[in-house]
């Protein structure tokens, strides 16, 4: 995917592709490219479980993390995801196959949950 395809990206899901969770397992659509200030830009769609686009996705950089590191041998990145409200993510491929994803945090919302 291109940088500017990867920005413009509007993806429409049939109802085929919407029962392909429980069919095979599908758990999310991340697209990535290239980047133009960091090494990788990405989005994260997930309409099989009610989110259209998450804003800021650590858990897809876990596997982006591998891809990038055979495409640009490095295994330290700087990434950004480009939602709507975005955020710059800093991930580390560790030795022992792990991934360290650091960025900042946003609180979206407050509560308390008793039980």
């Amino acid at each position: 995917m291109t940088y500017q395809g990867l920005r413009d990206a509007a993806p429409r899901y049939s109802a085929e592709a919407l029962k392909a969770r429980e069919a095979k397992g599908v758990m999310g659509l991340v697209v990535t490219s290239r980047g133009k200030d960091v090494d990788f830009e990405s989005r994260f769609f997930d309409p099989w479980s009610g989110v259209d686009e998450d804003p800021v996705t650590g858990s897809a950089h876990t596997v982006l993390a591998p891809f990038w590191n055979e495409r640009l041998q490095k295994s330290e990145f700087s990434a950004y995801q480009c939602s709507q409200r975005g955020g710059s993510l800093d991930i580390k491929l560790l030795d022992n196959g792990q991934v360290a994803v650091s960025g900042r945090g946003v609180v979206v919302i407050r509560g308390t949950v008793r039980l």
